[in-house]
């Protein structure tokens, strides 16, 4: 299967019109960069979240490839979609609970561990990542899912 820069225009799609939203609500309610943050993660959680529901069964085929608790507990694969759509409320409605930033930290470096683990494997995972939206090796879009979330998760703990 050949990819090109193309194949990656959802992500950069998502990317962008998470950026423009973030921009949008902060410039209505705060110019602080700490909310502009919470904003930013809370709509690229739920746009996440919601391609990976829509296409639930997409998604749970890929995931449970590569991920090593959904191969352990599947229902984890299923419930993974869920879970993101929860982090992303949380972070909208600006309900900033150390435990929760936390458990969300958890989840996204268990999901970085999975796919760095796959990677090396060198086998050809599909990228589970927008429930089936892109057809993409698993490669630089879970990274960049993952590493965003991380990123902006330690960047909340460092301005707490």
């Amino acid at each position: 299967m050949k990819i090109s820069w193309r194949d990656y225009l959802p992500l950069i799609y998502i990317y962008i019109f998470s950026l423009l939203i973030t921009l949008n609500i902060t410039f209505y309610y705060s110019l602080a960069l700490r909310s502009s943050v919470l904003y930013f993660l809370g709509i690229f959680s739920l746009i996440f979240g919601l391609l990976k529901v829509l296409k639930l069964q997409s998604f749970v085929d890929s995931f449970v490839e590569y991920d090593f608790i959904s191969q352990k507990v599947k229902i984890y694969a299923y419930a993974f979609p869920f879970i993101e759509l929860v982090f992303g409320i949380t972070f909208l409605l600006n309900y900033e609970v150390i435990w929760i930033e936390l458990a969300c930290l958890f989840f996204y470096l268990t999901n970085l561990i999975s796919v760095i683990n796959a990677l090396f494997q060198k086998k050809k995972f599909v990228c589970a990542c927008l429930g089936g939206l892109l057809n993409v090796p698993l490669s630089y879009v879970s990274l960049a899912e993952n590493l965003t979330m991380i990123g902006g998760i330690l960047f909340l703990f460092i301005t707490r």
